[in-house]
């Protein structure tokens, strides 16, 4: 037997699970953000539900930077689209 006491052992062994746990989180967050990442370039300038689905997904799969810049996508589009529609009114007149 080895020289380690039981205790010794199982906190060996818990600290190598948690190091496999630990790198498969890393993992998962990483093809999470592949996934983001891919369908960010597929979305088209004009989807905004698309922009916004994409931002409530990553909300729910915990990429808090990914939803936020997201977020504030969805939020320029709609200022540029209020100016637009502002400057056609003012044409009008």
């Amino acid at each position: 037997m080895s020289g380690l006491s039981p205790r010794a052992l199982l906190c060996l062994v818990l600290l190598a699970l948690c190091a496999c746990d630990l790198s498969a989180g890393t993992t998962r967050q990483e093809q999470l953000r592949k996934q983001y990442d891919d369908a960010l370039a597929k979305l088209k300038d004009d989807d905004d539900a698309g922009y916004q689905r994409l931002a409530m997904w990553c909300q729910q799969n915990k990429l808090t930077k990914e939803a936020d810049q997201t977020w504030n996508l969805v939020l320029k589009k709609k200022r540029e689209k209020l100016a637009a529609n502002q400057a056609f009114r003012r044409t009008r007149r």
